[in-house]
């Protein structure tokens, strides 16, 4: 029935007639059930033609079955003698990649039973590399010994020096106490660095030494770790060897680091000793600085105040005063503000360049204020040809009467006015 119904609905569309609502499963669902396929066919008996068409595919449906029996058999034979060889092609390569697989295995196998047989005969040659290396060790062992004994009796004799040295400085700084008070700070400075610097180089000395004795502690330490990567049953003989060898060490060393510390107590003590005479100097040159700038301070104001009075002397004095005073008032500014802008190490030279400026200053200011007048004898007695005087514009006097008969009536050849003499008039 369902085979019928199938061909049915092939043939309406090949017939380009529309297919039935109830029947449109067939295509769309293959999980159709027998009620479905009922409703499609008593659907398709409203219509003749495709009752028809359905009732001829139905009666017939056996002999078409057969009709079409041996070219599906034909068919379904090709496809199972298909996927036969395709099996038996795909078999075959997978027992061909496996016999590859087997043969790579067993020729990897064969190198790795050469390469084991390598390992095996190098293991061989490392033992007795290590043999020796163990031989060597002790060797060197006995050398380290050895060198810390001689190392030892070195670190004696430069104690000996050290102790030495230090008795000598401390003798010649006794000695020099009462000569270093009058001395400069240079020298006491000087003297007190060579002292400092020879106990510096001699604890460098020591701390060399002492660096020198940890780095064979250091070698000897990663000898023995190379002996225990290869060696680990010669672990106890080295065991007792190293208890042996590290007590020695502790020993060395508690000796130095013990010896250190004298030498950094007897540093701390010169250092005391030398810490008042550094202190008095210190305080003597910030005395001495001060001193120096006051001084030099005190100076410029006078000077300055001098060359004010200089200039202004012919002033009245209450306009004398003024000046001075704004004048001051100006010139600590100025100098205030300029020397904000130079470095303390080039304070003196320029206090003292503005001392020179000032002194410049005023020595061109009184040269431009005085006159020298000279006046010819064949012309003293005619008032027409003595020459005129320029009087400043900011000198506000007038001439005496007789200032013209002062100058005819001098005594000397030579007719000569003096600017000085000109205000002594006045």
């Amino acid at each position: 029935m369902e085979y019928a119904l199938t061909l049915t609905l092939c043939e309406l569309q090949s017939a380009d007639i529309k297919v039935p609502k109830e029947c449109q499963f067939i295509s769309q669902d293959p999980r159709y059930n027998s009620r479905d396929v009922k409703q499609c066919v008593k659907k398709l008996s409203k219509s003749a033609q495709t009752w028809t068409s359905y009732s001829g595919y139905f009666r017939d449906v056996v002999l078409i079955c057969f009709a079409i029996r041996y070219p599906m058999e034909k068919e379904i034979l090709q496809k199972l003698h298909v996927n036969i060889t395709l099996n038996q092609l795909r078999n075959f390569n997978i027992l061909q990649q496996q016999q590859e697989y087997l043969i790579n295995w067993r020729n990897e196998e064969f190198k790795t039973l050469r390469k084991l047989k390598e390992s095996q005969v190098e293991l061989l040659s490392q033992m007795g590399a290590i043999q020796g290396l163990h031989t060597k060790s002790e060797s060197q062992i006995q050398n380290i010994y050895t060198s810390l004994v001689s190392l030892q009796d070195q670190t004696q004799v430069v104690i000996n020096k050290y102790n030495g040295l230090v008795q000598h400085h401390v003798d010649q700084m006794q000695d020099q106490l009462s000569q270093l008070v009058r001395r400069q700070e240079y020298e006491l400075g000087k003297v007190v660095g060579t002292v400092i610097q020879g106990l510096q180089a001699i604890d460098r000395n020591i701390e060399d030494m002492v660096k020198i004795q940890q780095d064979a502690l250091e070698t000897w330490s990663n000898t023995r770790n190379v002996q225990e990567e290869y060696l680990d049953f010669w672990r106890d003989s080295m065991h007792s060897i190293h208890d042996n060898l590290s007590h020695v060490l502790n020993k060395s060393l508690d000796s130095v680091h013990h010896l250190h510390s004298e030498i950094e107590t007897i540093h701390d003590q010169v250092k005391f000793i030398a810490a008042p005479i550094q202190w008095t100097s210190q305080v003597f040159f910030v005395l001495l600085y001060g001193l120096k700038r006051v001084a030099l301070n005190t100076f410029i104001q006078i000077a300055f105040f001098y060359h004010l009075t200089c200039l202004f002397q012919h002033y009245e004095q209450p306009k004398q005063i003024i000046l001075l005073v704004a004048c001051s008032i100006a010139h600590q500014y100025l100098t205030s503000y300029l020397f904000s802008w130079v470095d303390s190490e080039f304070d003196v030279p320029l206090k003292i360049l503005l001392i020179f400026i000032e002194w410049t200053a005023k020595e061109m200011w009184i040269t431009r204020k005085s006159t020298f007048i000279t006046f010819l004898p064949e012309h003293a007695d005619n008032e027409d040809m003595l020459p005129k005087i320029h009087i400043p514009r900011f000198i506000n006097m007038t001439l005496p009467e007789n200032f013209t008969e002062n100058i005819a009536k001098s005594p000397s050849g030579h007719k000569k006015l003096h600017f000085h003499r000109y205000y002594s008039h006045a």
